[in-house]
């Protein structure tokens, strides 16, 4: 399977789900990012927190830092498919 099956694979799982405002918002929270924000702080917070949650640098129960990886990684998608289906404006005046 290719990236790109992949990439689309997780698109149309995504598509699916019910991404809805209370959705967005409490994987925000999880994510630990506060609005406004940019993809740049998203991905910053994404990464240091898998750091600190991976199971195999957490120090914590295995379980638990297996299931917060996990959460993580879901909420993460949530965000970034969020914005993937959001549109952007390129129009001097609002720029």
């Amino acid at each position: 399977m290719s990236l790109k099956d992949i990439k689309f694979n997780i698109y149309k799982a995504m598509s699916n789900l019910k991404i809805t405002s209370k959705n967005i918002v409490k994987s925000a929270k999880i994510l630990e990012i506060d609005s406004p924000v940019t993809i740049k702080e998203i991905n910053s917070n994404y990464k240091n927190l898998l750091k600190k949650r991976h199971p195999d640098l957490c120090n914590e129960n295995i379980n638990k830092c297996n299931e917060m990886t996990r959460k993580i990684t879901d909420v993460y998608k949530i965000i970034l498919f969020f914005f993937s289906s959001y549109k952007y404006f390129f129009i001097e005046k609002d720029l």
